[in-house]
């Protein structure tokens, strides 16, 4: 499904925090933190709000992790807006919620001794997840124009591919 021409195409990352990822792949980056020491290279740190960033039309490869669960339904639905006439290419991976998964963490964290606040920023992240069709209802994904893949995995990630139709 996620076909490698349009991988070739300019992407950004979404909430890049430390940048890590976009360091990685070599992708553009938005954060409302400035850019971390050490970023430099050729791609572009951009320091601003999401729902305000104005050179979405520049980026038809759009990557998230661990950033979409911390909006709410409306700015997910006007991200979504934006993304239905920019975008091309959506790939997140955000956290799953299941009950399952819930409990597992749980007992992860006291069998490592996660901290306090790794405890209860885990459990509010699996909360603020996402399962079944949601991410791509919550953003308003045309189906008309896009066709997406849900997965999950076995450690408690929810992944959307979603790619505009060959036809648009």
């Amino acid at each position: 499904m996620l076909s490698p021409d349009r991988l070739a195409q300019p992407a950004i990352e979404i909430g890049s925090g430390d940048g890590q990822l976009a360091k990685a792949f070599g992708l553009d980056a938005l954060d409302l933190q400035p850019a971390p020491s050490g970023w430099s290279g050729p791609n572009t740190w951009h320091q601003t709000d999401a729902n305000t960033f104005a050179h979405w039309d520049e980026y038809p490869v759009v990557v998230s992790n661990l950033f979409l669960h911390h909006l709410s339904a409306d700015q997910l639905a006007a991200l979504g807006t934006t993304w239905n006439h920019s975008a091309v290419t959506i790939v997140a991976s955000e956290p799953w919620r299941a009950r399952g998964f819930r409990t597992g963490f749980s007992a992860l964290c006291w069998l490592i001794r996660a901290h306090e606040v790794s405890r209860h920023d885990g459990k509010v992240s699996v909360v603020a997840g996402f399962r079944g069709e949601e991410l791509p209802q919550l953003l308003q994904l045309d189906p008309t124009l896009w066709e997406w893949r849900i997965s999950h995995s076995l450690l408690g990630m929810y992944r959307m591919i979603a790619q505009k139709r060959a036809s648009q």
